[in-house]
This record gives structure tokens, sequence and C-alpha cells, in this order.
């Protein structure tokens, strides 16, 4: 793709520790650089079409954001593709308890572990996970969701978030 940046991070994973650049694979942890790709179609998928990524915290549910528009859930444990769903560029990809929550063209979405999409907000410019709770940043507030989507609260905030994070229970 000619609008990809020359050097790229598609995933930063912690089970195994391990990071997939443009370089192919590598482990932060190890002198010397590059590693063996780890085994399973999951890690094969990675590197073939994957321009983001974002692993559960617990390690077994990997989220994959693909240069088509795909957006894919992937059951570590079992090397097993849960879902393929289309959603267009994606900008943000975040793994949840069960599913992904997702920056697509401008709009954030909950994807659960079906492949059932829920729109949660139009005009979002950032998304986090944490805690089993979704954020989602829109043109003029942050609104916090449930880990079905239901809406629990809302701030109002400037325009133009781009990025966001809870720490220690607060926005």
């Amino acid at each position: 793709n000619k609008w990809e940046p020359s050097w790229r991070t598609v995933a930063l994973l912690s089970r195994p520790p391990s990071v997939l650049s443009h370089m192919g694979w590598s482990n932060p942890g190890q002198a010397g650089g590059a590693v063996k790709a780890p085994p399973g179609k999951w890690a094969s998928s990675l590197a073939t079409t994957a321009r983001l990524a974002n692993q559960s915290a617990d390690g077994k549910r990997l989220c994959v954001a693909g240069a088509s528009g795909s957006l894919e859930l992937w059951n570590l444990d079992r090397d097993h593709r849960v879902f393929n769903v289309t959603l267009g560029q994606v900008k943000q990809v975040e793994a949840t308890a069960s599913g992904c929550l997702v920056l697509a063209q401008g709009e954030a979405k909950l994807v659960d572990a079906r492949g059932q999409v829920k729109s949660l907000i139009h005009n979002a410019g950032a998304v986090s996970w944490g805690g089993n709770q979704a954020l989602v940043a829109g043109d003029t507030q942050v609104n916090l969701y449930d880990g079905a989507g239901k809406l629990l609260r809302s701030w109002s905030s400037g325009p133009g978030v781009t990025a966001l994070t809870r720490v220690e229970g607060r926005l």
C-alpha cells in the first residue's frame, strides 16, 4: 500500500513476548533482534494480512485488523479464527473480554464473539478498553460503555480528542 509508513509495528504481544514489525518477528527482551515466528495460523495471518493487532489482557484472544478492512478475532489457545468481518479502514483496535472494540471510518464499534457489530458513536476520535468497559471520545464528549455497549456515563470534552485511557479508575 503506497500510504503505509515504511516503519511500522503491527503487534506487541505479551504471550509469547514478541513484536511484529516491518522487519519481522522479534523478542523485545532478547538481544540480537529477529526470532522465529510463533507457531500457528494466527501468527501467519498477522504476518501476511495484518495492519493492526491487539491482544487481550489474559493473552487468550487477538483482534487483527487487516489492510483490506477486515477484522478477525483469534482464539490463541485453540489457534482458531473465531470470526472475520469487514468494517472498512480500522484506525484503532482493542481486544475486549469477548470480542473487539474498534475505531473504523470514524465510528466506534463493539464486535462480540459471534462477529455481531454494535455501533457506539459516530464521529469518534479514539477508543480505549479496560476493566470490561469502553471509553470512546466523540466530537464534544467522552462516553463510558459497559462490555455490552450500554452507555454508562458521559463527560464533556473539547473537540479533537485522539487518545484516552483510564488511570486508577479515572479518565
